[in-house]
């Protein structure tokens, strides 16, 4: 997967409910860092309506809850999957040692 894909990833799950987290990775154990969850928006539309002319509709903020924002348009990572046994955690590795982690509830809710 590129960053391309994460960001259609991400716009594929506009208004669920998320849960996100940076861990890292420490004597081979990942530690969250920070958390955070709620519904998934793009900083772009409100109620699925662009706010402005020239919207991209993948690239941008994602605002999590209202407590958070995640921008992946411009970032360099070393790799992006999904977890091979839960399609709906995307994992974002950072660096050696941080990944950033969204999965998206499974009964709606943030858990």
């Amino acid at each position: 997967m590129t960053i391309d894909d994460a960001l259609l990833w991400l716009n594929d799950r506009l208004g669920k409910n998320v849960t996100v987290w940076v861990a890292a990775e420490r004597d081979e154990i990942d530690r969250a860092v920070v958390s955070t969850q709620g519904e998934l928006r793009h900083w772009c539309h409100d109620n699925g309506v662009p706010r402005a002319l020239g919207c991209d509709e993948m690239r941008g903020l994602y605002l999590v809850g209202g407590r958070a924002a995640l921008d992946l348009s411009n970032v360099h990572v070393l790799e992006v999957s999904t977890h091979p046994h839960v399609p709906k955690h995307l994992i974002v590795r950072l660096d050696e040692n941080a990944t950033l982690n969204v999965i998206e509830q499974e009964d709606g809710s943030a858990a």
